[in-house]
């Protein structure tokens, strides 16, 4: 009888990876946008990392990746975070060719999302959440391939985009 009913295989892969906040998961986004194809969307507070990822990033940019980078609107801001946002900016704006915005209101979830596809056939994100109550690196990120879920991701990213956010000037 076990011979006509012969367990199932499917291959998968995993929903979501964690992995740790800081250098492994500045490791991974510089990994996506060396991958990265045809889109790159960044959701940051202040994008305090770029200095570590310029040189993918930049990369990216000239092999005609499109990137957008959405950043907390500076009302959001502490004079710290606002001071150091002016700075990054600055750099964005020198080194890539790039859509920039910020953000009218608080932002959920950061993160970095290529190449996705509202077919669900595409994509990668890795994501954190916000918690102001733990520190950074106490903080775990989230990277997954799933299609459907980086297609939920990038709605996220295209509707804070289009009604939450307002042109760098």
């Amino acid at each position: 009888l076990r011979e006509y009913y012969k367990p199932l295989r499917i291959e998968s892969k995993e929903l979501i990876r964690i992995i740790k906040v800081g250098e492994p998961s500045e490791r991974e986004t510089r990994l996506m946008y060396l991958e990265a194809r045809r889109e790159i969307d960044i959701i940051s507070k202040v994008f305090e990392y770029y200095p570590k990822v310029r040189r993918e990033l930049i990369d990216a940019s000239n092999r005609g990746v499109e990137i957008k980078v959405l950043l907390l609107g500076k009302d959001l801001l502490d004079g710290r975070s606002k001071s150091v946002q002016e700075e990054i900016l600055e750099l964005l704006k020198r080194d890539l060719n790039a859509e920039i915005r910020l953000s009218k209101t608080i932002l959920p979830l950061r993160g970095t999302i290529i190449d996705p596809s509202y077919r669900y056939t595409t994509g990668k994100a890795i994501f954190v959440v916000e918690d102001p109550k733990t520190p950074l690196y106490l903080r775990d990120a989230a990277i997954t391939e799933n299609p459907s879920l980086v297609a939920g991701m990038k709605k996220y990213f295209d509707l804070i985009w289009k009604y939450e956010s307002e042109e760098v000037t």
